[in-house]
């Protein structure tokens, strides 16, 4: 369940960044897209830069 957690935050650290996918892109908003790969990068570090991860 705490590595659940974990990630959940880490997704929406990058989604609060700005950061989306094209295919959960909402039309009008100022949201980058980028890759699902460029997006799973930037969850990875976001979870390694969580205390106790990494």
């Amino acid at each position: 369940e705490a590595e659940a957690r974990n990630l959940w935050q880490a997704m929406q650290s990058v989604f609060t960044d700005g950061y989306t996918t094209p295919d959960l892109a909402r039309r009008g908003n100022a949201e980058r897209q980028i890759s699902t790969s460029e997006f799973g990068d930037r969850v990875v570090a976001a979870l390694e830069s969580m205390p106790n991860n990494g």
